[in-house]
């Protein structure tokens, strides 16, 4: 098995984008098994190389698609379509329990939407893919772990703060509680990957 000076600083970026072993392993193999052809078409070591690198695409292209089925990406993308409905099943419970009379009700409502706008950034990075894999991994990341922190951030309001039951804590709760069963489900996939 022959290799090249191109061929190795191809697979080095592509290690630096941080894939999962197995993954750039495989895109090794593939890649010296398409340069040892173009060698064997007759080309010169370098044309072999630049042909071969040419044909699986640029770096960024391949940690992009890698992002595209990241364990990340799809955690990322179902937290933010149900994000609203968890949102909505909380404010419902808000709304009814007059939660802006609650003592500290601004500053637990500075905090709580100062997270909740950092999470849906981090989990639309992720959703969107914009970057290389290791920030798609990072940004869901960061994201689900901002999704846990603010469900259970919830759910401790209501066990401190809440001054009576009310009917529409059985949804945040019931919501929060699923949503939390469900990252903590996909996180060793996504730490794995």
């Amino acid at each position: 098995m022959a290799s090249h000076a191109l061929i190795d600083a191809y697979l080095a970026a592509l290690r630096g984008c941080r894939l999962p072993t197995v993954a750039v392993d495989e895109l090794a193999d593939g890649l010296i098994e398409t340069y040892d052809q173009r060698l064997r078409d007759g080309l010169d070591p370098h044309s072999a190389a630049k042909e071969a690198v040419t044909e699986f695409g640029t770096v960024d292209e391949i940690s992009e698609a890698f992002g595209r089925h990241a364990p990340g990406h799809r955690a990322a993308a179902t937290l933010l379509t149900t994000g609203p409905i968890v949102g909505c099943c909380w404010l419902v419970f808000l709304i009814s329990g007059r939660a802006w009379t609650w003592p500290n009700a601004d500053t637990a409502a500075l905090i709580l939407t100062a997270g909740l706008l950092l999470t849906i950034g981090f989990l639309e990075v992720a959703r969107l893919r914009r970057g290389n894999y290791a920030q798609i991994k990072a940004a869901s990341l960061i994201g689900i772990i901002g999704a846990i922190a603010l469900d259970t951030a919830m759910l401790a309001m209501i066990a401190v703060a809440a001054p009576t039951f009310v009917w529409p804590i059985v949804l945040g709760a019931s919501a929060s509680l699923a949503r939390i069963a469900f990252t903590l489900r996909a996180l060793p996939a996504i730490l794995a990957s």
